[in-house]
């Protein structure tokens, strides 16, 4: 596991996870899959339009305030050095968090869910009934996605409950015990709706 992977699990932990992930999928025969990504985007885009716009105001502030007194080449290195020194900022994780708003941080991580379930060939079990957690460090979020038949039997405000407890134990920064607790209740789900079948 890379090493940003362990602020998430330690080693045990991980292990832990994986044999009760086994005990799942034995006991349901559904597949789940849990996606750890350091971030679901570097956001690129967004860090140019706020660079963009801290221009325009440096480059109308500059005007405004130095445009007869000082010579524009100062003027224009000052101004460049400003963006660029902005733009450099924009990478500073902690930076980012202030500047990106959280419709596009949940677009963000919406787009990357949908291409791991893909890329994790998610919806190619046998009985389409397979299930992904995907959960993005940075911005602290999760998305759980469903396979076909799965996802025709659970009504949103289930897949709320489903992830409700995980949630709490994840903003306490207890992630193992948000994951059992989640495989545990989404098992039971399973059982209660006889959604289990043998994998075979």
């Amino acid at each position: 596991m890379k090493h940003w992977r362990r602020t998430f699990l330690s080693e045990q932990e991980e292990k832990e996870v994986e044999l009760r992930v086994a005990d799942f999928e034995k006991k349901t025969g559904s597949e789940i899959k849990i996606a750890v990504m350091r971030e679901s985007s570097v956001y690129r885009s967004t860090r140019w339009q706020f660079t963009a716009l801290f221009s325009i105001a440096v480059t109308y502030l500059l005007y405004l305030e130095f445009s007869w007194t000082h010579d524009a080449t100062i003027l224009l290195l000052f101004q460049v050095a400003s963006v660029f020194s902005v733009f450099y900022a924009t990478t500073w994780k902690p930076f980012q968090k202030l500047i990106l708003p959280a419709g596009i941080i949940s677009i963000a991580v919406k787009e990357r869910a949908l291409a791991m379930f893909y890329r994790l060939s998610v919806h190619e079990s046998a009985h389409r009934s397979s299930a992904l957690l995907y959960v993005s460090l940075f911005e602290r979020r999760f998305e759980l996605l469903l396979d076909k038949n799965l996802n025709e039997q659970f009504e949103k405000e289930e897949l709320e409950t489903l992830t409700a407890h995980m949630r709490d134990h994840f903003k306490s920064r207890h992630f193992e015990s948000g994951l059992m607790e989640f495989i545990t209740v989404f098992e039971n789900k399973l059982i209660e709706k006889k959604l289990t079948h043998d994998r075979n």
